[in-house]
């Protein structure tokens, strides 16, 4: 089994929990930020614990269908490594944005009762900071390995579930092609058991008229 097939999984469930942190973190934020309220009118929280939210929220709407989807189905097109990818680089991006927001907002925010915040603020940080660098090396190691198998001939790679691809580029590759930087003059023509047969039984006549 290949390395991205047997962290694969680790790697949903260590993100899901760290979505789940930064949620409960943020949510706690915004309802302390949210300020005075007069009739239904409340003053508007930091824009950092609001982004936590709903990346956190968007990471579990998503990476959960997904990953049960991939055990109970194979083959689905949610599980191709290209949706994968391109929906992974979407997330990444937005944990990468929460982890900056966070950062910056600083460590000397305090309510109005004097109680600071700067504990949860940094916890929050620190955990988007886990989930984006998780999400980014799981990405960049898929997206290396599919690149590699598709050079070698795995012309189906990109429309191959993860759990089941194969990435040395055997499984969907191109018969008798064999990847090579000498150029084309390193493929081998391809002959179908058969003709080796036809060919070893009936061998050419030498000199024949």
């Amino acid at each position: 089994m290949h390395i991205i097939a047997l962290v694969r999984y680790p790697v949903f469930a260590s993100l899901l929990l760290f979505s789940l942190i930064v949620l409960g973190i943020d949510g706690d934020l915004v309802s302390k930020l949210k300020g005075g309220c007069f009739f239904f009118t409340c003053d508007s929280p930091p824009s950092y614990p609001r982004l936590g939210v709903a990346t956190a929220v968007l990471t579990f709407v998503s990476v959960v269908p997904l990953t049960i989807i991939d055990i109970l189905r194979r083959g689905a097109f949610t599980s191709f490594i290209i949706v994968e990818l391109g929906w992974f680089f979407f997330l990444w991006v937005l944990w990468l944005a929460t982890f900056g927001d966070t950062a910056g907002a600083g460590c000397d925010s305090s309510l109005a009762d004097g109680t600071n915040i700067c504990s949860e603020v940094r916890a929050a940080e620190a955990f988007s900071f886990l989930a984006w660098i998780l999400l980014f090396a799981y990405w960049v190691a898929l997206f290396v390995f599919s690149t590699i198998a598709f050079s070698k001939g795995n012309r189906k790679i990109w429309i191959t579930s993860a759990r089941d691809a194969d990435f040395s580029g055997g499984s969907g590759a191109i018969p008798g092609y064999q990847s090579s930087a000498i150029g084309p003059s390193s493929q081998q023509p391809y002959m179908t058991q058969q003709q080796q047969q036809q060919q070893n039984q009936f061998p050419p006549a030498v000199g024949a008229v």
